[in-house]
């Protein structure tokens, strides 16, 4: 044989094509490439080759153009859920006018946060009136047993009935669509005479004469008097005969203890109850009566005699603080004379309560 290679004959090289050509689209070819293609590409499963096996299956992905078309239309809106229409107690503060402002309901009472303020002033009248009923009044003498409880009960009902009531809240009113920011007054009619009342910015009324808007209550109040701190309440048209009664009462108590320790002690046999200690208990007792409802006097004497004043010249404090004027001048536009006044602030019907439920507006 020679170095050179022998060329194909032209009937070789067909049957090489043709060779060929059968054996790619063969069966067995096709299942060749898919191996050598296994083979050749990456794990799948590799965590590090993850994404890339999802980006070549979203680049390879086929969008039909009607679900193109769909994915591009609007969601449709959710169904509206039935909303529960919240009640007066869950209503957000701020949101609405609340009809009894910063009181709280108790029953058919009326107390505001600060209520437990006037606990003093039933710790003090107590501690003395037992002193005196325990270690001064004698066991048998009935009559100062029984002047001295009905005194300390008619004082702790009118300080409860001074917290509790309802002092004259005048109902608040929606703003409706006739509502008027600028509008400041409002002309009425009241016993043939026309009178022009102011409107509340807060409650949205006119205030009756003699009224006005507690900031610490948040309520409009009918002949307002003042706010007490120490009742957490304010003083009204309805309240104003409990407040005021009080201290008169309890000055009368005072006044009634003091006299019967000096009848005491004036009347106490020295030589004979020194000796024991009982017997200094009770001269103690009686130095004790005195000094503290003396001291007490003094605080709750000049409100007693004040407001005694006020209710015979029909007059508030704050119509006393706006004019400058002393407890003891007449208020002549609502005057009807001393005596008459006075039972009319003390005695009339009080009258039914205006918001008699908690709502908001």
């Amino acid at each position: 044989m020679s170095g050179v290679e022998e060329e194909p004959s032209l009937e070789q090289g067909r049957e090489m094509s043709s060779y060929q050509t059968s054996s790619i689209f063969s069966p067995a070819s096709a299942r060749n490439r898919e191996n050598d293609d296994a083979e050749l590409s990456p794990d799948v499963s590799s965590p590090s080759l993850e994404g890339n096996r999802v980006t070549s299956a979203v680049v390879e992905l086929k969008i039909d153009p009607e679900v193109a078309v769909a994915a591009d239309a609007e969601p449709s809106a959710p169904t509206p859920k039935k909303k529960e229409e919240p009640k007066a107690e869950e209503e957000a503060p701020g949101v609405k006018k609340r009809a009894l402002g910063n009181f709280k309901k108790v029953g058919c009472l009326l107390f505001t946060k600060d209520w437990w303020n006037s606990l003093v002033l039933v710790a003090y009248v107590l501690l003395f009136a037992l002193i005196f009923l325990t270690s001064v009044v004698p066991p048998k003498e009935i009559f100062s047993i029984v002047i001295t409880v009905v005194l300390l009960c008619i004082s702790f009902i009118c300080l409860f009935c001074a917290i509790g009531m309802d002092p004259g809240i005048v109902p608040p009113a929606p703003k409706g669509p006739d509502y008027d920011p600028n509008k400041r007054t409002e002309k009425v009619m009241i016993k043939g005479k026309e009178v022009s009342l102011f409107i509340c910015k807060t409650c949205n009324v006119p205030r009756p004469p003699r009224s006005t808007h507690c900031k610490f209550c948040d309520v409009c109040v009918e002949e307002f008097d003042h706010h007490c701190g120490v009742l957490g309440s304010c003083v009204g048209k309805r309240n104003f005969r409990f407040f005021a009664g009080y201290f008169i009462i309890t000055v009368v108590l005072q006044l009634y203890a003091i006299i019967r320790s000096i009848v005491f002690l004036g009347l106490y046999d020295y030589k004979h109850d020194l000796d024991s200690a009982l017997g200094r208990w009770h001269i103690a007792a009686s130095v004790l009566v005195i000094v503290g409802a003396a001291l007490g006097g003094i605080l709750t004497g000049p409100f007693a005699v004040k407001y005694f004043c006020m209710a015979c010249n029909a007059t508030t404090e704050k119509e006393r603080l706006r004019v400058h004027n002393s407890c003891f001048e007449i208020q002549k536009e609502y005057s009807e004379g001393r005596c008459k006044n006075f039972f009319k602030r003390f005695f009339s019907p009080i009258g039914p309560r205006k918001v008699k439920s908690d709502y908001y507006v």
